[in-house]
């Protein structure tokens, strides 16, 4: 790693002075100054010490005669006192010497010394008060054993222009009174177990250019007061505990070139001026529930390092961010499918120097093209039952209690921090996404690592490490039961005494999208570094010939040990062996087998359905209902007579897919067609989804599905008509936002919907259902268990005790996020269909106890039921009557949408006129 070293003029004449001239000169040393030298190095736990006071040379120190080859050890001092003949030490680095003392309060012997380097050591305590009184400037302390709370005392340095805390074992809350350094350029509290959220105070730290708190435990949200350090230059914040929260207030910022907000549970769009921030060279947004597009033009002529990784973004990906020498890492986003012909999919991408990393990065019906980026028609002309993958290393054969498995080598695979790999021959590969911080090293280099001197098996020598996230995938398995073994062993930490074994490597594991290991540090498992391990996880189903396997970083353990950007996941081999088939690479399925599998399937699939139906009362119902109108088919030419041709006249709203007009049928019923757009993304599959989940779900608030239409393109469903003022109240289901003042929002849908969801899960009527005195409505009370915790007591009772409590659950969490009474807090609905399908955390969000009472979604329930008991005693009952209908919400995933429909009455005082999209479903 290159080091480049800028002396000014007067600092190069200190060095002369000091290393130079000591013959021509008389200057010297104060002996108390030396006397303090010995103190110091002896504190911090030095065995051996050899100082030259007249050439100011370290001869010897440390715990051996000889230092480690890689430590720094200098004294630097200023002889410009006394007409140059008395010296003062300056400056005092004694650097990756693994000193286990602590550190020294003797340093107030030394009045003139102004900048300490003392990192890669053993230190433990914590930093002595007696600094406190000194003028220091600079402080590095990276990578020791301190704890404790960070001293406040060291707000008084005000002298202080960098301060390196960072890879430590400080807890607590940062101290308020760090903020009284204002002169303060450089702060980095990284990889620690830091606390709470950053004190207010720092809004005056005016002059910082480099700011990180990375890799800690903080809550709460990034505070606007960011705003105010115009000079910043480099920004690093992660792993933030925190409800969502809107993109930080960086306009400002017009010298960044580093912006780091990994994880930190940011929503909405990426704000513009990002885009127009022309000394950004690295933008890490990765991990967050960011919507909206790229700009199709981008002119950022820095920009080199981009990694959107695990948002929700959508849109093309622009041609103008594919620069030569870029890494940039789009993958699990809802971006615009990538076909062979787009510009992101040519085969010159390695000629341009171009990294791009597109696994996941868009939706299809067919997850298999998902896992293999611009392929098109893609199908698995073999299908295996094992897979054996030397990570990080070559294909090398291993003699295990099955026999000899050839364990096919990664290592050879180029790319560096946004790196796609697939292998179009055995249908595997793998996807890694990050940049390992301020290694200041190439980008193909340093993610595959071996090491040499050991006597473990040769596949632990070598393994595959990624900064933040590491996907292994096989999309052409026989389905069935697999067990995994995962093989590990640390070969970067060392089992000696020095600061190289003061790593931890801490990642998280999942297996088919679920997590298996949380937190899990190899070290710990084997209690020694360079050990081998290996993880077996049993029972992995495989049920649409896709296997996934994911290493994912979430900021723990450390970062700098030991060397600057070693972290994040490490595996050094992956097993996968079937658990009722021998082991196979290459096996057609049989035409015979195949046929004969996917009739019994569909066999029992058809009776299994069938037998469900019938027991939730689907044709039960029907059967009971002659009178009804049943469900059947229509012919287009019915629906034209009916709506006399889609007569605009006729039209009554706009629906998620296409219009809705009203009809008459010959029998004189009057109905709603609802007309899918040509353009619409909802195609048979899911039309035909519509009619099953409607003609089945029994919900007083869901219209009736009288039948279906299919004529060539046009798709018609044919539903009951609403008429104004025949359904029950609806201000239970209504958004507070537009019940209270009229104020109709995209998210009024989404909480309609949550209503909805939670009255199923229950069995219970919003309205109707009041659990005591102290809530007025099924919502009400639910807000009132989310508090104390205690959100299964919501489940219907009456359902079967097999009930499923994590689905239970994850259906009520859902369903109060989509009723929070803040908009910009409710999910869209994509986020709502993630979260039920388990691809993505739900968050817990408990409300403010104080802020309960005052909450908008109740209080017109209160107010109105106080209105109506003042009318019940005054006789009166003469209201205006006014009908709002409440679209609960249309719902794309990908290519997949399926859209849904309640209608309800309200009751109100005010005069609201009906609208034509009263009866929009």
């Amino acid at each position: 790693m290159k080091k480049v070293v800028n002396l000014s003029a007067f600092s190069l004449l200190v060095v002369l002075t000091c290393f130079r001239l000591p013959r021509i000169s008389a200057a010297k040393l104060p002996q108390e100054e030396v006397d303090a030298l010995q103190e110091i190095v002896s504190t911090m736990g030095s065995t051996y010490w050899k100082f030259d006071a007249t050439s100011f040379e370290i001869e010897m120190v440390g715990v051996t005669p000889e230092p480690p080859e890689e430590s720094e050890r200098k004294i630097v001092c200023d002889c410009s006192f006394e007409s140059n003949t008395v010296c003062h030490v300056t400056k005092m680095t004694l650097k990756r010497l693994s000193l286990p003392g602590v550190l020294p309060p003797q340093l107030v012997k030394l009045p003139y010394l102004q900048e300490i380097d003392f990192a890669y050591n053993l230190f433990n305590g914590t930093i002595p008060k007696e600094w406190a009184s000194m003028n220091l400037t600079s402080i590095s302390l990276l990578v020791n054993r301190l704890s404790g709370e960070i001293p406040e005392y060291l707000g008084n340095i005000t002298t202080l222009t960098y301060l390196m805390l960072e890879g430590n074992q400080f807890s607590g809350v940062i101290p308020p009174k760090l903020g009284n350094l204002i002169n303060l350029q450089t702060l980095s509290l990284s990889s620690n177990q830091l606390t709470g959220s950053l004190p207010v105070i720092f809004a005056g730290l005016h002059n910082l250019t480099d700011f990180r708190i990375n890799d800690n435990n903080f809550t709460g949200t990034i505070p606007n007061f960011i705003q105010n350090w115009k000079l910043l230059q480099r920004l690093r914040i992660s792993d933030i505990i925190s409800p969502s929260q809107s993109f930080p207030l960086l306009e400002n910022m017009q010298s960044m070139t580093t912006l780091v907000l990994r994880n930190c549970n940011l929503i909405g769009e990426i704000p513009s001026y990002i885009w127009t921030l022309t000394n950004l060279a690295t933008l890490d947004v990765s991990f967050n529930k960011l919507v909206g597009e790229i700009p199709p033009t981008l002119s950022l002529r820095r920009l080199r390092y981009i990694y959107l990784t695990g948002n929700m973004l959508s849109g093309n990906i622009p041609d103008s961010i594919l620069k030569s020498g870029s890494s940039i890492d789009l993958s699990y986003n809802n971006f615009t499918w990538q076909g062979p012909q787009q510009p992101a999919c040519q085969d010159d991408m390695s000629e341009m120097n171009l990294n791009l990393n597109l696994f996941r990065s868009f939706r299809k019906k067919n997850k298999l093209e998902e896992l293999v980026p611009c392929s098109e028609n893609f199908s698995c002309r073999q299908y295996s039952s094992c897979l054996h993958i030397n990570s990080g290393g070559k294909d090398i054969s291993v003699k295990e209690d099955t026999g000899d498995n050839l364990y096919l080598g990664d290592g050879n695979v180029e790319g560096g921090t946004a790196t796609y790999y697939y292998s179009n021959n055995d249908h595997w590969g793998f996807s890694s996404t990050g940049d390992f911080m301020d290694d200041f090293e190439a980008q193909n280099i340093r993610y595959a690592v071996s090491l040499t001197s050991s006597n473990m098996q040769e596949i632990y020598k070598t393994a595959r490490i990624s900064p933040l996230s590491l996907t292994y995938f096989h999309n052409c398995m026989e389905n069935g039961n697999y067990t995994v073994n995962l093989h590990f062993a640390e070969i970067q930490f060392t089992n000696d005494n020095t600061y190289k074994s003061l790593g931890k490597r801490i990642f998280d594991i999942y297996v088919q999208e679920q997590l298996v290991q949380k937190n899990f540090n190899i070290e710990s498992e084997t209690n020694v570094a360079q050990k081998p391990l290996v993880l077996p996880i049993h029972n992995v189903s495989v049920t649409d010939n896709i296997l996934e396997i994911r290493f994912h970083w979430a900021g723990k353990g450390t970062t700098r040990i030991p060397d600057i950007g070693v972290y994040g996941p490490l595996i050094s081999a992956v097993s996968v062996v079937s658990d009722s088939r021998p082991c196979s690479n290459g096996g057609k399925k049989s035409a015979v087998y195949k046929i004969i599998a996917i009739g019994v399937a569909a066999l029992c699939f058809v009776l299994l359905m069938a037998g469900i139906i019938w027991w939730k009362g689907c044709f039960r119902v029907i059967l009971r209902k002659k009178e009804d109108i049943q469900i059947g088919t229509f012919s287009l030419k019915q629906m034209r007579a009916a709506t006399n041709d889609f007569s605009y006249d006729n039209k009554i709203g706009e629906g998620g897919f296409g219009p809705v007009y009203k009809g008459q049928l010959p029998d004189g019923t009057v109905v709603a067609i609802k007309q899918l757009s040509s353009m619409s993304r909802q195609g048979n599959r899911e039309f035909l989804n519509e009619i099953g989940l409607i003609s089945c779900l029994q919900h007083p608030n869901l219209v009736k599905l009288y039948g279906s239409c299919i004529d060539g393109d046009q798709l018609l469903l044919i539903y009951e008509y609403m008429e104004n003022n025949n359904l029950a109240r609806a201000l239970g289901y209504m958004a507070p936002e537009y019940a209270l003042w009229g104020h109709l929002t995209y998210k009024a849908d989404v909480y309609s919907f949550g209503v909805v969801a939670l009255e199923i899960v229950t069995g219970k009527s919003n309205n109707n259902y009041v659990p005591n005195d102290g809530a007025v409505c099924l919502l009400d009370w639910a807000c009132q268990l989310q508090q104390t915790r205690n959100l299964m007591k919501l489940v219907d009772e009456r359902l079967d005790s097999k009930v499923n409590e994590r689905e239970a659950e994850i259906m009520i969490k859902v369903a109060l996020l989509c009723t929070n009474a803040s908009p910009s807090l409710r999910p869209t609905m994509s986020e709502v269909v993630n979260m039920l399908e388990g691809q993505m955390d739900i968050p817990d969000v408990v409300p403010e106890p104080n802020a309960y009472n005052e909450d908008l979604r109740f209080k017109a329930l209160r107010d109105l039921g106080q209105f109506w008991s003042r009318q019940s005693l005054d006789g009166s009952q003469t209201q205006t009557q006014s009908s709002v209908t409440v679209r609960t919400f249309s719902l794309e995933s990908g290519n997949t949408s399926t859209a849904y429909s309640t209608d309800h009455k309200l009751n109100r005082n005010s005069d609201v006129s009906s609208s034509k999209a009263s009866q929009t479903p």
